[in-house]
This record gives structure tokens, sequence and C-alpha cells, in this order.
């Protein structure tokens, strides 16, 4: 009997499981809460398929990935970009270099430190699931990672319209600023619709400029962590996310964006997915250190932004 009620039980726990993987693929299920939605379940009832998701998880993260270049306009981004490109260049590289500093002194896993610089870097979650394979880096790396940019990113949506407000930026410059600073690009776009209609169509152009630096950094990527790929391991994805870059500049708007939004529904169902691999061990293993990390990097990097902006564009 007690066999019986065992699989009864399994069953139920991956019908549940399952459900809410398809959830995940309707607009209701945001890309944090489908994180939360996969660490929550699997601390309260287990993983019911364990391991046998990590093909298929990394598989669906690569095709989103490719997927997402196809929304990515390059007149736009680049006529934003061009101007800002100087700007842009030092924010990357002063991002990636006081991340590194920073984990030197919390003595932060390298991997993890990297995923949440990249993402704090240019555009938050994608940005580390564009990476995140480059480097090889574990489910629970990834997990912890987007975790703790997701959170700032929250509190940016809120906060950053009274301090721009509180230091009276133009709409120009708040568009600027939360394209800069604000990792997320639905994050980016709640706090600037906040603050201005003309700050909202400046921070999306802007964001959208920022976030073709995920072709370079997969690059530098690969570079930096040579030593633990080989060539039969390039991760060739990333040539077609490029090529999906520039075909999406000859398809028809509707069709791109169809692709796009099917794209980020899949890397909805991945956030799940990753959450759902993470361990209260992991978590008790690298919790505080990376939200920690993720802090100290944020606000370094808003206040450094907002310095930028005020003295190029005030």
């Amino acid at each position: 009997m007690s066999s019986e009620s065992g699989e009864v039980s399994t069953a139920l726990k991956k019908a549940g499981f399952v459900f809410i993987g398809i959830a995940c693929l309707s607009p209701f299920i945001t890309t944090a809460l489908a994180l939360i939605l996969g660490i929550l379940f699997t601390i309260a009832f287990g993983n019911p398929f364990d391991k046998r998701l990590n093909k298929p998880s990394s598989l669906i993260l690569k095709v989103a990935v490719v997927g997402l270049g196809f929304g990515i306009k390059m007149q736009e981004a680049w006529e934003v970009g061009k101007n800002g490109f100087v700007l842009t260049l030092l924010l990357v590289a002063t991002v990636l270099l006081v991340g590194y500093m920073i984990s030197r002194l919390l003595k932060l896993e390298v991997k993890l430190q990297y995923l949440i610089s990249v993402g704090t870097a240019i555009c938050g979650g994608s940005a580390i699931a564009a990476v995140a394979p480059t480097i090889k880096a574990h489910s629970t790396q990834i997990s912890m990672a987007m975790a703790s940019v997701f959170l700032f990113n929250a509190v940016a949506l809120f906060v950053f319209p009274s301090i721009g407000h509180y230091f009276e930026l133009s709409q120009n410059q708040f568009g600027v600023w939360s394209a800069m600073a604000i990792h997320d690009t639905s994050s980016v776009v709640g706090a600037a619709q906040a603050y201005g209609r003309e700050a909202l169509s400046v921070a999306v152009t802007s964001k959208l400029a920022r976030t073709l630096w995920i072709i370079p950094i997969v690059f530098l990527s690969l570079f930096l962590f040579k030593g633990e790929r080989s060539f039969k391991k390039f991760p060739w994805f990333i040539l077609f996310f490029v090529a999906a870059v520039f075909i999406g500049q000859y398809l028809p708007g509707s069709f791109s964006s169809g692709i796009s939004i099917i794209a980020r529904r899949l890397m909805v169902l991945v956030l799940f997915l990753i959450g759902s691999s993470i361990s209260i061990e992991g978590i008790k293993t690298i919790g505080f250190k990376a939200i920690a990390f993720t802090g100290l990097l944020w606000v370094a990097t808003s206040v450094l932004s907002l310095i930028a902006v005020l003295a190029w564009l005030g």
C-alpha cells in the first residue's frame, strides 16, 4: 500500500511540475516569478525529474538566446549607441573590474561573480543566460546569479524615479541613467515609464544599444575561460545568435517580434527549470555572499553611472 501511495505522490509531483512549466509559457508568469517558483517547488517537494532536466534545460536556453537575437534592432541600437559608445564601454569595463575587486574581498566563487558582473554590466538575465554555457557554469551558479540580479532590479524599479526627481534629472538624463544602471529590460521600462514618456523612449533605445554588448562579452568570456574549454566545445549557438541579429533586420517586423516573444517565454521556462535545480545546501553555501556582492556592485554601478550622466549630459 505504501508503495502505491509513494507512486501516486511522485506522479502528482511530476504533474504539478509539468503544469507550472507549461504555465511559464503564458504571459502571466514573469522571469523573476518563474525562478522563485522553481526554487520553492524543489524546496517543498523536491525535483521529481532530478538531473534528467539538465540537457533539455541547456538546449532550451540556447534556443531562447538565439531567438532573442531576432528582437534586436541594429539600426536603432547603432543610432543611440554611437553617441554613448565610450560611456557604455567605460561602464562595462568598470563594472567587470569593480566586480572582480569586490569578489576578491568577499572570496566569492569565480564563475558566480563573473555571471553577476556580466549581468550587472549589460542586461541582467539575458547576459547571464548567454554567457553561462560559454564558461560552463553550474545550474546553481546560474540560478543564484539571476536571483541576485532580479532582486536588485525590483528595488531599482521603485527607487530610481524618486532618486531622479531628487537630483532633478531631465527626461533624457533619467532615460540614459536607467538604461545604464538597471539590468533587466522590463525594470528599465517600468522605471522610465514612471518618470515620463520621453524618458521611456530614451531608456528603451539606450538599453537596446547596451544589450548588443552581449556579443563581445561572450567572446571575451571564451578568452578568459579558455583553459576550461576546448575548440570542440565552442558555443556555436552564439554564432547563431549573431546571425539571428543580422537576419532579423531583413525580416518583417511582426515576424521577428513574434520569434522574440516566443524566445522570451522559453527563457521564462528555462528560469523555472534552473530554479528547480537548486538545493538548500547550494543556497546556504553562496546565497548571502551572492546577494551582498550583487548589492555592492549594483550600488557602485548606479552611483558611477549617475555621476557619468550628470557630467556628460549635464
